[in-house]
């Protein structure tokens, strides 16, 4: 260029760099659109695209690299998360089905607890109407009857019935059975005439 020949190392020697350095610009230039150019072409023609400095283009380069890792790695990670949403998936329907075997179990409990409450009052209620029927059938019929207060009113009693009979007949009794000397009239009036219920 210009007339000059010069060697690589004579260009080591006056620039002072050393010989590897040079080899290294000397390839970035060959990357650029100017090195496609003839001497006389570089001189005379302008290039408006501008390039990006070495250092630029290098860091570019590590981060197409990055990307291209991360995308690579994405679609490990995206199979991988496939795998764990797939176990993930087979270990809900597992519990779910436990949990709907629970349900099941306790659907079934409550139904026989259902059917037992169910016929433990069929048999109360049959129990109540047989009961029911019972003292209908026990109640006595109501007719002419004794009167309980003429009964019990021994002033009465003494005009009704002759008391010198009477006193003959205890006598005969009592000496066939029990002495009855020692129970007083209260007693026997409660035992006779019992205590109405009020109402």
């Amino acid at each position: 260029m210009h007339e000059y020949n010069r060697t690589p190392m004579d260009v080591v020697r006056i620039v002072k760099i050393h010989e590897s350095t040079l080899r290294k610009r000397l390839l970035e230039f060959g990357d650029t659109p100017s090195s496609a150019l003839t001497l006389e072409e570089f001189m005379a023609v302008d290039l408006e695209a501008e390039q990006d400095p070495p250092a630029f283009k290098m860091a570019r380069k590590r981060d197409k690299e990055r990307i291209q890792k991360i995308a690579e790695n994405e679609a490990e990670f995206t199979a991988l998360q496939r795998e764990i949403d797939a176990q993930l998936e087979k270990d809900f329907r597992k519990s779910n089905k436990k949990v709907a075997d629970l349900r099941g179990d306790n659907l079934e409990m409550t139904a026989t607890s259902d059917f037992i409450h169910q016929s433990t009052l069929d048999v109360i209620n049959e129990c109540l109407t047989e009961q029911v029927e019972e003292e209908e059938d026990d109640v006595p019929v109501q007719g002419i009857g004794p009167d309980i207060e003429a009964m019990c009113e021994p002033e009465r009693r003494e005009s009704v019935v002759d008391t010198g009979s009477l006193l003959e007949e205890e006598e005969q009794m009592g000496e066939d059975l029990v002495n009855l000397e020692d129970v007083d009239d209260d007693e026997i009036n409660g035992y006779i005439c019992p205590k109405r219920k009020p109402g």
